[in-house]
C-alpha cells in the first residue's frame, strides 16, 4: 500500500457513520483481497475520508442512466459528481513482458545447477513512429510465446556451453520478434542485471494508459448532476512521472487537457502521486515522500478556484505516504499484512528496542531465531552488525536479565511498534556464585 495500514484502518472507521457498514465492508474486502483493486479501493478510502470532512458525501449515487459514481459531494457553493480511478502500466508491461522473460531465465538457471545470480540481460527495442508520436516497443515475443523462446533457444545454447566446460555463458538471439542478449557469469553470484529502453513515457496524447483510464470513466459520467470530474489515484504509471528534461514523454496534465477537450462532458480532472526526495550515495536517512496532486480543469474562472481550494483541503486530510506507487503496486498483489520494523533495532549501552511483531512472532513460534540471523546476514552481511537475538544472547552469556520493558508506541503512518528492553548488571540468578 501506498499509506499504511493503520491510517487507512483509521479511515475506515471514520467513514462508517458517513457509508454505513455495507460500504464499508464492501471496501474492507477489496482491501483484504490481494490483487491491483486493492490501490484503487486506497484511493477511494483516504479521498472519501478527505472529502467527507468537507461536506456532504454519498457514495454509489444513481443516476438516471442507471450508472453510480463514485462520489456526489455537496458543500455551500459546491456540488461535485466524480469517478475514483487509478491508472498503471500493467497494459504495457503484459507488451513488453522483460520481467516475465528474466524471471523464466532464472528457473532454468537455477535447475541446470548454476549459481542464482550473475546473469546479464540486455533487451533491445525498436521504435514505432507516425505523425502522431513515438512508441517505445522491447524486441520481445508475445507474453504466452517466452516459454516456447527459452525452452527452444535459450536453454540448448546454455546446456551446450556448460558442456563444453565455458566459464561465461553467452546467448544472442536476433530474429523477426526477438534482439537480445543473454550472459551468466558464475563468478558474479551476488547480483544479477537487466536493461531495456523505457517504454512507459507517453508521447501519444489520446493512447496512454492515463487516457484511457480517463475515457472509461467518462461514459461513466455521462447525465450526472453539478461539476463533473475524474479523480485519478497513482499505481504505477509513467503517465505521472516528471519527465526528464529533454524528453518528448507528455506530462499528464497535457493528457488530461486533451482528454477535456475531447469530452465536454467532463469538467475536470485531478491527478494525485507520490514524488521521493532524489537519492544520494551519502544519504543514510529514508528518502522523503509527499503526494503531488495537479487539478485540470476544463474552463476557468470562480468555480475552480473553489475546486482548488476544496482538493487541497482534502489533500491534507491524507496519510503520509509511505511507499512509492511502484513498491506499493507489487506488495498489493501479496497476501499477508508486509513488514513492520523486522530486522531493525536501535541498541545504546545496556538499552535496546526491537519490533514488537518480530518479538511476538517468535514467542509464538512463527519465526525462529536462525531465519532472523539468517535474514540479518543477508541484509547486513556477515560482521557487519549483529541480529536482535544475537544481541539478547550476549546479554545472557553476560549473566543479565532485562531491568525493564516498555512498549513504545507508534502512530498511524507506521506498521509497527517498539519493544525496548534495559538490561542490569550481571544477575546471581543466571550466573556463578562470586
Amino acid at each position: 500500500m501506498i499509506f499504511a495500514r493503520r491510517a487507512i484502518q483509521n479511515r475506515l472507521d471514520q467513514l462508517r457513520t458517513t457509508l454505513g457498514d455495507e460500504s464499508i465492508q464492501k471496501l474492507a474486502g477489496r482491501l483484504n483481497t490481494p490483487g491491483k483493486d486493492r490501490l484503487a479501493a486506497m484511493w477511494e478510502v483516504v479521498t472519501f475520508h478527505g472529502l467527507s470532512k468537507l461536506g456532504i458525501l454519498r457514495d454509489e449515487l444513481p443516476l438516471e442512466t442507471g450508472r453510480k459514481p463514485d462520489i456526489h459531494f455537496k458543500s455551500n457553493d459546491l456540488e461535485i459528481t466524480a469517478d475514483v480511478t487509478t491508472v498503471s502500466d500493467d497494459g504495457l508491461h503484459e507488451i513488453n513482458p522483460a520481467q516475465k522473460l528474466q524471471e523464466l531465465i532464472y528457473e532454468q538457471q537455477v535447475k541446470l545447477g548454476l549459481p542464482d545470480a550473475g546473469m546479464k540481460l540486455d533487451i533491445d527495442y525498436r521504435e514505432e513512429r507516425s505523425n502522431r508520436g513515438v512508441k517505445t516497443k522491447l524486441c520481445l515475443p508475445p507474453v504466452k510465446r517466452l516459454p516456447e523462446l527459452v525452452r527452444n533457444e535459450i536453454v540448448p545454447k546454455l546446456k551446450e556451453q556448460i558442456d563444453a566446460g565455458a566459464r561465461v555463458l553467452h546467448v544472442p538471439i536476433k530474429n523477426e520478434t526477438t534482439s537480445l542478449r543473454l550472459i551468466i557469469d558464475p563468478s558474479k553470484p551476488t547480483f544479477s542485471t537487466m536493461s531495456y529502453a523505457s517504454y512507459t513515457s507517453p508521447s501519444i496524447r489520446d493512447k496512454n494508459p492515463l487516457y484511457e483510464a480517463l475515457k472509461a470513466k467518462a461514459k461513466q459520467l455521462r447525465k450526472a448532476p453539478g461539476i463533473v470530474g475524474v479523480i485519478v489515484g497513482d499505481s504505477a504509471t509513467g503517465t505521472l512521472e516528471d519527465p526528464m528534461t529533454g524528453s518528448i514523454a507528455l506530462t499528464g496534465r497535457a493528457i488530461a487537457e486533451e482528454f477535456l477537450r475531447q469530452h465536454s462532458s467532463v469538467d475536470f480532472v485531478l491527478l494525485i502521486t507520490v514524488r521521493e526526495e532524489p537519492h544520494t550515495c551519502y544519504q543514510a536517512h529514508e528518502r522523503k515522500m509527499w503526494l503531488e496532486a495537479d487539478l485540470v480543469p476544463a474552463k476557468t474562472g470562480d468555480i475552480y478556484a473553489k475546486l482548488e481550494t476544496l482538493f487541497r483541503s482534502m489533500l491534507d486530510a491524507f496519510p503520509i505516504p509511505v511507499n512509492m506507487p511502484i513498491n506499493a503496486s507489487h506488495r498489493a498483489k501479496e497476501s499477508g499484512f508486509g513488514w513492520g520494523y523486522h530486522g531493525g533495532f536501535r541498541m545504546s549501552g545496556k538499552r535496546a528496542r526491537f519490533s514488537a511483531r518480530e518479538i511476538l512472532e517468535v514467542l509464538a513460534g512463527q519465526r525462529t531465531a536462525e531465519e532472523i540471523n539468517e535474514q540479518h546476514k543477508a541484509l547486513h552481511g556477515s560482521g557487519h552488525s549483529i541480529s536482535m537475538p544475537q544481541w539478547i544472547d550476549a546479554q545472557l552469556r553476560a549473566g543479565r536479565l532485562p531491568s525493564s520493558m516498555s512498549i513504545i508506541k507508534t502512530d498511524e503512518n507506521e506498521n509497527d511498534d517498539w519493544i525496548e528492553f534495559e538490561f542490569g548488571p550481571p544477575d546471581a540468578a543466571i550466573t556463578p556464585f562470586r
